[in-house]
């Protein structure tokens, strides 16, 4: 069913009160987890790789009882997480990360090959980035209650001293929601 699919919806063995969604409003969901991983990193000049494997503790609520979501309660999980952060060529990038855990069969998928649009820019006298990629981006998500994919584009400032930085922007479909617009802010550190 979709929101709108909702409104007024008779739901099987519904508890009183949610037969009659439209009345209820918007209903927040609320996640919190802990993840304890270990692992290990490849690095080459032209790409690192790196892997962790561990437990996943998650914490799903909703502001008001949804029968039909099974995500909600306490899950324990196996988990594993990968990174590639590749250059391949001296003009090209290719970022991908994916993680999955069994606590509610959570998995998540984000790729953003990417082409060198400007090196070394001089942002001032004291700032500057090294390099500046743009190119598509694509990720999917999914739990064993909803699945969300996305695809748009992405500009990556890499070299901002050990910070990168990347911004993007694109379509976005959710199986209960519907399409939509999204935008992302991601930074990370090296060390």
């Amino acid at each position: 069913l979709t929101g709108s699919e909702l409104i007024g919806a008779q739901l099987p063995d519904a508890p009183d009160g949610i037969d009659q969604i439209g009345k209820i409003g918007k209903i927040t969901g609320y996640e919190r987890g802990v993840d304890i991983l270990l692992g290990y990193q490849w690095v080459t000049e032209r790409w690192s790789l790196m892997g962790f494997l561990g437990a996943a503790y998650l914490h799903d609520s909703l502001s008001y009882p949804d029968p039909t979501n099974k995500v909600q309660g306490t899950a324990w999980g196996f988990k594993t997480v990968w990174e590639l952060d590749a250059h391949p060529t001296d003009q090209t990038m290719f970022y991908t990360y994916a993680s999955f855990t069994t606590a509610f069969d959570t998995a998540h998928i984000d790729m953003r090959p990417g082409y060198l649009l400007f090196n070394n820019v001089a942002i001032g006298d004291h700032l500057s980035v090294g390099k500046i990629y743009l190119g598509p981006q694509g990720v999917f998500s999914s739990d064993i209650h909803d699945r969300v994919w996305k695809v748009g584009a992405h500009l990556t400032l890499d070299e901002i001293g050990p910070l990168q930085v990347t911004l993007a922007s694109g379509y976005v479909h959710d199986r209960f929601l519907g399409p939509g617009a999204y935008f992302m802010l991601d930074t990370s550190v090296r060390f």
